[in-house]
């Protein structure tokens, strides 16, 4: 994302610029002399600023006025009729049940990080929820989803003011500052999605105020480390800390920022008039605004999360036993503690997301043909393992009366570093590692499996026989003893000297897509790494569990890794056709739009999530428009680097500084090419001998469509281009936050080819060195941008009218609507495929 030019621009001053159409030659020969002089000074980098401006942002009444009326009529939008459907709808089935556990505080496991989930509980706090509803079918009369529903709406609300003071900032003119933001204000997507307790609105919010005070942060640029300036850093960083806690999708933000950052250093960097102290407070403070914050603020949503959610839940068995015991509730906190031989066993290991020590009776289709071992993410009778000891003889029962009484023998505790047998109790079979065969799958580690001695005679018992190698010891009591959930450990079997291991592998179907296990040489990892997660003998009666507490850094990787192996098993089954899923390449066209009820017959209430087609598709346009004009760009500023420009904008210098307290003006807040000089006032360059006096020349267009679209373009793309790299199911909606960006950028190109390109394509000639535009170019160019602007502004509120049905709940027959399918792969009013 780095500049074009590197090289700064020329600054006149006033009295060497004139508005005169007759320039006189003398003049500039002297001008270039003079420059020529300079130029060594002109080559060295200036303060850098992404939009090119340094002039202070501010808003005047209209853009109140206009903020005013925007945020009136985004009211109208996202909350007209919002409580009309009185059943639970789309994905309030999930988001909403998981906001009742926040007011329940049990805990549970999700793919996403808490905040949006978190500000989803605060509104059914907020509405006098008391977490009873399970969020399914119809909502009873004691929940009030249309409060709930409105809170969650305001954070759409808010998004469509925030996209005009964003395109405001970065120096559009105001009509199509309105312009950009009613994109968003009349996107029947972005309408319908904002209507539902969904986590997509705060998600939304959050990533148009990153951008936004990105964008202040930038424009402040000027003036390093001011108090505004570390207000706008300081601000950019929370955001971004926030939409990064709401769903992952916000890392993609998160880089953005990154990207602008880096480019804004590096472009410090080559300047050699900046001292190494001022360089390092610009390091440091971009470090802790934007590297620091996010982080503290991604931390502290689960630090709130872990605090809250202190009663066990349906989501405990995807935390670790130690964790698990800490919760209230939590069945895990009484059982027999000290491990005793006979004793009946779940051995968990501490992989993430590798599950519990499994058998069943299902063979290896090559290898030893043994009974397969693996990892099962529940403990069911197939995880049920018993310690042996190795002097007593096969099924050895510990339970069983010794002296002739009915009284239970005394327990024998298991010891580290102590050889047992594990018998696995359904299959009546002994866990084994053998040399002799290469596990199917790890093909660099040993196979596991199960066999019985009794149809095994010839085979060596230490192939059976297992050492427990203590790892460290969680309790609050430390001896040698083995322990339940407190102590971790590593099996190391005795003839071949490996370690079990379950390093996160999965088998194919003939291993019914559990988890590997293997014998590995090296205990480098947490692969060779168990805890008995369960207990069970009539030798110890049930106690506390007494485990020290983990810390939240624990917790916090811990969770976040499982969220990472809960969200890459979100697969699609390509067999299986789902209309409800779509992949990303359909997206910016607009091919599969997307039901968000399952009963479509005629008086049930029916919503659509389908774009305004008219705006969706001509910010798709836009997107692909944006590098193939760059190029254009580039080239024709390249071929006129020592000639008389040929293509020089309409815009003057004189315009692009004035101001004008118009709403409907041409007012920009500063030159949005490159920053003055400090404390100066000067238009831009001009070289007399390059382009039209007081005009743009095509070098200065280019480096205007760069970096003013740049920002917008590269959000658009990351946002958009990792869903092809992403293995897992993805819905349309996911496509929201990148339409965003592309809203955006399509009132920038707007705004650009109504400004500098069509006025001159439909003028007279191209203008002289010294005449300037014609006079039939500034005609035309003063009517073309109002023609642009209303002309999308009635396409904008056209297509939302039509779609309006759908977004606000339609009642009636679908069929009634069926002109609106202007695709044949719109579901409208006919489907083949139920929901």
């Amino acid at each position: 994302m780095s500049n074009i030019t590197r090289r700064r621009p020329r600054v006149l001053l006033e009295d060497e610029y004139s508005s005169s159409s007759d320039y006189s030659l003398g003049k500039s020969q002297q001008l270039a002399t003079k420059e020529e002089k300079s130029d060594k000074e002109f080559r060295s980098p200036k303060k850098f600023n992404i939009f090119g401006y340094s002039n202070d942002f501010s808003l005047d009444k209209y853009d109140y006025l206009a903020l005013a009326i925007l945020t009136a009529l985004s009211l109208f939008t996202r909350l007209y009729k919002i409580g009309k459907r009185d059943q639970v709808t789309w994905d309030e089935s999930h988001f909403g049940k998981f906001g009742a556990y926040y007011l329940n505080r049990t805990f549970y496991h999700d793919v996403h990080p808490p905040l949006a989930k978190m500000l989803v509980g605060l509104a059914e706090l907020i509405a006098g929820h008391n977490g009873t509803f399970n969020f399914k079918g119809r909502y009873p009369k004691y929940v009030n989803y249309t409060f709930m529903r409105v809170q969650i709406a305001m954070y759409g609300v808010f998004l469509v003011p925030i996209a005009y003071v964003t395109l405001r900032a970065m120096n559009l003119r105001k009509k199509y500052c309105l312009l950009g933001a009613t994109f968003i204000l009349f996107d029947n997507a972005l309408c319908v999605m904002s209507r539902f307790i969904l986590l997509d609105e705060p998600l939304l919010f959050f990533t148009g105020t990153s951008l936004m005070f990105a964008v202040l942060f930038f424009t402040c640029s000027h003036k390093s480390f001011s108090p505004k300036w570390y207000i706008y850093l300081l601000l950019t960083g929370f955001n971004l800390g926030c939409v990064l806690s709401s769903k992952w999708v916000g890392l993609f933000c998160v880089a953005l920022v990154g990207l602008a950052t880096v480019e804004d250093l590096f472009e410090k960097f080559g300047d050699l008039k900046m001292d190494s102290i001022t360089h390092a407070k610009h390091w440091g403070s971009r470090i802790v605004g934007l590297i620091v914050i996010p982080t503290l603020v991604y931390m502290l949503c689960f630090k709130i999360h872990f605090m809250i959610l202190d009663k066990s839940g349906t989501g405990d068995k995807d935390m670790f036993p130690a964790f698990q015991v800490h919760l209230k509730g939590n069945h895990l906190g009484h059982q027999p503690y000290l491990i005793a031989l006979g004793s009946e066993i779940s051995i968990r290991s501490m992989q993430s997301g590798a599950g519990y020590l499994h058998s069943h009776s299902s063979k290896y289709p090559s290898g030893s043909l043994r009974q397969q071992v693996t990892c099962y993410g529940f403990d069911d009778n197939n995880s049920k393992f018993i310690i042996e000891g190795v002097d007593e003889p096969i099924g050895f029962n510990y339970t069983k009366p010794t002296d002739g009484t009915d009284k239970l023998p005394s327990p024998r505790y298991v010891l580290e570093n102590q050889y047992v047998r594990l018998f696995h109790q359904n299959t009546k079979q002994y866990l084994t590692a053998d040399n002799s065969y290469n596990s199917i799958v790890e093909a660099k580690h040993k196979e596991v499996s199960c066999i019985d001695p009794n149809k095994n005679k010839n085979v060596n018992s230490d192939i059976y026989t297992w050492q427990f190698v203590f790892v460290k010891d969680s309790g609050v009591i430390q001896s040698n003893k083995l322990k339940t959930i407190s102590v971790v450990f590593m099996l190391k079997n005795k003839a071949t000297g490996l370690y079990l291991s379950a390093p996160g592998s999965r088998y194919p179907p003939w291993g019914f897509d559990q988890s590997v296990v293997v014998a590995q040489k090296e205990p480098t990892s947490d692969a060779v790494e168990w805890v008995i997660e369960r207990h069970a003998t009539p030798l110890l009666a049930d106690t506390a569990i007494n485990v020290k507490k983990p810390s939240f850094l624990k917790s916090f990787i811990y969770l976040n890794f499982q969220m990472a192996k809960t969200n890459n098993g979100l697969v699609p089954d390509r067999e299986k056709y789902n209309h409800l899923e779509s992949d990303p390449i359909t997206w910016p066209f607009l091919i599969f739009p997307m039901r968000l009820n399952g009963s479509w017959h005629n008086g049930e209430i029916k919503y659509y999530q389908i774009g305004n087609p008219f705006t969706w598709w001509s910010s798709t346009v836009g997107t692909i428009m944006f590098p193939l004009t760059l190029l254009i760009l580039i080239a024709n500023s390249k071929r006129n680097a020592k000639n008389v420009d040929k293509l020089s904008s309409l815009t003057s210098t004189a315009d692009l500084m004035n101001s004008s307290d118009n709403l409907f003006s041409d007012e920009k807040i500063g030159s949005p090419i490159f920053s003055a000089r400090s404390g100066s006032n000067s238009a831009i360059s001009r070289d007399a001998n390059i382009c039209n006096r007081g005009y743009l020349n095509s070098t200065e267009l280019c480096e205007l469509y760069w970096n003013q679209g740049k920002f917008l373009w590269f959000g658009w793309f990351l946002h958009y281009m990792p869903f092809f790299l992403m293995g897992r199911v993805t819905y349309m909606h996911h496509y929201l936050p990148a339409q965003y960006f592309s809203y955006l950028l399509l009132a920038f190109e707007l705004e650009f080819f109504s400004t500098h390109f069509i006025p001159l394509l439909l003028g007279s000639n191209s203008p002289s060195v010294n005449s300037g535009p014609s006079k039939a170019t500034k005609k035309v160019g003063k009517f073309v941008p109002i023609l642009v602007f209303s002309l999308y502004l009635a396409l904008s509120i056209t297509g939302f009218l039509i779609f309006m049905p759908y977004t606000f709940g339609y009642v009636r027959d679908p069929k009634n609507l069926k002109y609106r399918q202007w695709l044949p792969t719109w579901n409208i009013y006919d489907s083949y495929h139920k929901m």
